[in-house]
């Protein structure tokens, strides 16, 4: 199967599109392909937040200038937060005895991260228009997609149950919010 059509099954929640990506070596590729549109999506929704600040500046090139800046800022943030988010992952299932196969982690879990393309920028939307608490559970089924797609990648990925792969799951989410409640002011 081709690339796209792998990437395909593992968004409809297949984990037989992880285990062939996996097996075709086009897991690293099409990982950093959906990381970078998550990335682009934030930049471009920054872009669109930002449209009026980007307008006071002085000529049309820093307004593009600007732009090209935001976007490149965007594909930054999401390699470097899904880097270390395979980072953490890949340790904390080596704590529940997986093989710890960090490459193959690494694109699995970038396949996995593909509802964020959808809830980046409404969470980026809600966050900087100052959107209620209830307005936020727009995101919810987005969230819930993503957490079964990474569920799935690690399950895939580092041959663990249901059970452990959530449960590797968990501790990451209990250990990154434990992180941004000390660091965050």
């Amino acid at each position: 199967m081709s690339l796209v059509a792998n990437l395909f099954q593992a968004l409809r929640l297949n984990e037989q599109g992880y285990r062939r990506l996996i097996d075709s070596n086009k897991s690293f590729r099409g990982g950093a392909l959906v990381v970078g549109t998550v990335g682009l999506a934030y930049g471009l929704t920054n872009i669109i937040l930002f449209r009026e600040l980007l307008t006071m500046m002085s000529s049309r090139a820093s307004e593009i200038t600007g732009a090209l800046a935001i976007i490149m800022s965007g594909l930054s943030i999401a390699y470097l937060v899904h880097i270390s988010v395979t980072l953490l992952v890949w340790a904390i299932s080596k704590g529940f005895r997986g093989p710890g196969r960090f490459g193959l982690l690494y694109g699995n879990l970038g396949v996995a991260m593909a509802p964020l393309v959808f809830a980046v920028p409404l969470l980026n939307y809600l966050w900087l228009s100052g959107g209620s608490g209830v307005a936020y559970l727009l995101a919810a089924p987005f969230l819930a997609w993503l957490w079964v797609s990474l569920v799935q990648a690690i399950r895939a990925t580092e041959g663990h149950s249901y059970g452990i792969a959530t449960g590797v799951l968990a501790v990451t989410t209990i250990f990154t919010g434990c992180l941004l409640y000390l660091w965050l002011p």
